[in-house]
């Protein structure tokens, strides 16, 4: 060839077309995926405990008869048998990418090959297991997470085949051996006592296989910080929405029903509730600018993929929706929010006459309109005690929570004060008002509750009375609340999903009053406001509004009953 030096020939090997083609196994045993390398590991504890389980042993048995002793040989094969139930339980964190089940599952196959050729000289065993321990090798790179939710759906349908494999196991040996397996003697110990061995085998499989749950239970990590917060942290949220920044949703945090995450540098602020594999934020990360709303974005969706979670963003604004779309998430409308516009407020004009009969209506049921600051007298707290629970009575419901607020003393102490309505002395509606963290920009209440015995037009007084003032006190928006599936589906471009959920809007009457929420709203003159949930693209829509729903009314059951 002529090549002058030993540098150029390397440069024609690596440029020539059947060097390049060489290199495509190669490749593809660097970009196995992790899920394929949790079949291959499930695989190999499954034939493991098979080989274990065949009466054919006995004759490896006899070759190493004269080398070692029958009783080390049986411990052998027991060890083959304790690797093969580890091999299916560390197949769960092998697919879900789990840098701890990395070193574990190497570990664990360097030493099935060990016993696979010390209980029998099964070299068939121990060069199946080698080339699994060398997928995970080549493939190390993609163990970077720290754990995975023990009760998703792939946990459960993992455990269901670990199970079923156990059950398969026990019904070959029932076939090979008859019910005598399970009536021998387990210590009788002979080259050619395969029953005795294999009961042996299925006792020290499922005592194994259950000692992998227990301890996996109780070991696996939780995402960083996910533990409800205390006082002290509270305190610190608070110190955050006031310095730093807040949203519409901020004073949810003291329901305490939520876990907190901030952003490194505490550059944002997330308020979130799990369910199952979901973590569902409530709302947009608390920020100073929207360079801290999509950092927030970034590094929440990073800690849940960390630990095999999805990350869910429910109720965002409209106006934050390119930083969603940027992180990779898709958007499905939930709704509209009403917001009046303060500085445009009045009641002179013919478009506020509305306004004005609310007010005179009230003032000749005698109705009197107050805003009471924090703290409360011990009275008064009793007196907002027996409206709620007569309202709760007459509605038949349970408290919610998540993303509003209940009526818990320790939760609205936090508040700004309270609206109250009276009747002749006697406290018949009020609704709780939201603390203002930092600027006058947008006046929220929160809880509102009536008693049954309430003239009509009450909360139409109570509404026009708060909004008149808010104004006074320059305010620039008063938040009326969402109209949940206001909205939705309503193009004929829209998405399936979303034409499903407005069939839900237009004939849900019966369920909750869609309708009706939205027409009372509408006709305070309000500017409505889009509210979208985010989501990773490939997640299942129907598994997250279904944990959506159950967060917001407490669980599962709750949400059966309705």
């Amino acid at each position: 060839m002529g090549f002058p030096d030993r540098l150029a020939f390397i440069q024609y090997w690596q440029a020539h077309l059947l060097s390049r083609l060489g290199q495509v196994p190669l490749r593809f045993l660097g970009q196995v995926s992790t899920q394929a390398l949790a079949y291959l590991t499930f695989a190999a504890g499954l034939l493991l405990l098979v080989a274990a389980a065949f009466p054919g042993m006995a004759l490896r048995l006899g070759i190493l008869e004269p080398y070692m002793p029958l009783l080390l040989r049986e411990g052998f094969h027991l060890s083959s048998v304790v690797v093969g139930a580890l091999l299916l339980g560390l197949a769960r964190g092998i697919g879900a990418g789990m840098r701890g089940a990395y070193p574990v599952t190497q570990g664990v196959l360097l030493l099935g090959i060990l016993v696979s050729v010390l209980k029998g000289l099964a070299y068939e065993e121990a060069l199946l297991l080698s080339g699994v321990a060398g997928l995970l090798w080549v493939n190390k790179s993609a163990f970077r997470r720290y754990g995975y939710p023990l009760t998703s759906r792939r946990s459960l349908r993992w455990l269901a085949a670990g199970l079923l494999v156990l059950g398969m196991v026990a019904l070959l040996g029932e076939m090979l051996y008859g019910s005598e397996q399970f009536i021998v003697r387990l210590g009788s110990f002979a080259s050619d006592a395969d029953a005795a061995r294999s009961a042996r085998a299925l006792i020290v499989m499922l005592l194994t296989f259950l000692a992998w749950l227990g301890w996996t239970w109780f070991s696996m990590p939780l995402p960083k910080g996910m533990v409800l917060p205390d006082q002290r942290l509270l305190a610190r949220a608070r110190d955050f929405y006031t310095k730093v920044g807040n949203t519409g949703y901020s004073y949810l945090s003291f329901l305490g029903d939520k876990y907190l995450f901030f952003a490194e540098g505490e550059t944002a602020l997330i308020q979130y509730g799990q369910k199952r594999n979901h973590l569902i934020a409530m709302g947009d990360p608390a920020a100073a600018d929207g360079r801290g709303v999509e950092a927030g974005i970034t590094a929440f969706r990073h800690m849940a993929e960390d630990y095999n979670r999805v990350a869910v963003f429910y109720q965002v604004d409209e106006a934050n929706l390119h930083y969603y779309l940027n992180a990779g998430f898709a958007l499905l409308k939930l709704g509209e929010k009403a917001q009046v516009a303060l500085r445009d407020f009045t009641l002179a004009g013919k478009q506020a006459q509305k306004f004005r009969n609310a007010l005179n209506h009230g003032a000749r049921d005698g109705l009197s309109f107050e805003v009471v600051q924090q703290p409360l007298a011990a009275g008064l707290w009793e007196e907002l005690q027996a409206v709620s629970d007569a309202w709760m009575a007459e509605k038949q419901a349970a408290e919610k929570g998540f993303s509003l607020g209940r009526f818990e003393r320790s939760f609205l102490a936090q508040c700004a004060g309270f609206a109250l309505v009276r009747q002749a002395g006697k406290l018949v509606a009020f609704a709780s008002v939201t603390p203002d963290f930092v600027d006058h920009e947008e006046y929220r209440i929160d809880l509102m509750r009536h008693v049954a015995g309430a003239p009509s037009g009450t909360m139409d007084f109570l509404f026009v009375s708060l909004m008149q003032y808010a104004a006074q006190a320059g305010y620039t928006w008063f938040d009326l609340g969402v109209a949940p599936l206001a909205g939705v589906g309503e193009s004929a471009w829209s998405r399936q999903e979303e034409r499903l959920i407005r069939l839900v809007y237009q004939y849900g009457n019966h369920f909750y009053n869609f309708k009706g929420l939205r027409d009372y709203k509408n006709k305070f003159n309000p500017q409505w406001r889009s509210l979208y949930l985010a989501y990773p693209r490939r997640a299942s829509l129907a598994s997250i509004l279904l944990d959506v729903t159950a967060l917001v009314a407490g669980g599962y059951r709750q949400v059966l009953m309705k």
